[in-house]
């Protein structure tokens, strides 16, 4: 199974509400699109295999969001997992607004490289 690792930005559904995380996911392609599932802690580098990360209404899911601090602590929620969708912009020097990121769009000289990284989450 082919992946890479990624930083997911994760959200509250629940409109208003402004709580996010940034945690690391694996990101890999399938015939419908790209899935994006959450890491190990234990194995790190390693998918968890059967846990999407963008939603958490299977049976069991959401013990593993909890877990990793995905739930909303104001609604009670799990969030919404979103990979990084990064562009190449040569025009635009990459800068702290860059770094503190918590939300999944990047359009700057990094490409994504640096996108989230100072995010003041914990990044698993």
């Amino acid at each position: 199974m082919n992946f890479t690792v990624e930083r997911g930005f994760g959200r509250c559904p629940v409109k208003f509400c402004r709580k996010r995380q940034v945690i690391y996911v694996a990101k890999r392609k399938t015939q419908w699109g790209f899935r994006i599932d959450l890491m190990h802690q234990e194995a790190p580098g390693k998918p968890l295999q059967y846990v999407d990360a963008g939603w958490a209404g299977w049976p069991g899911q959401r013990e593993v969001f909890e877990q990793y601090g995905l739930i909303c602590p104001d609604h009670g929620t799990p969030m919404e997992v979103r990979a990084l969708k990064a562009r190449y912009n040569p025009s635009s020097p990459c800068s702290d607004k860059c770094l503190t990121a918590i939300g999944p769009d990047c359009e700057c000289e990094c490409a994504g490289k640096n996108h989230g990284k100072r995010a003041g989450s914990r990044l698993r």
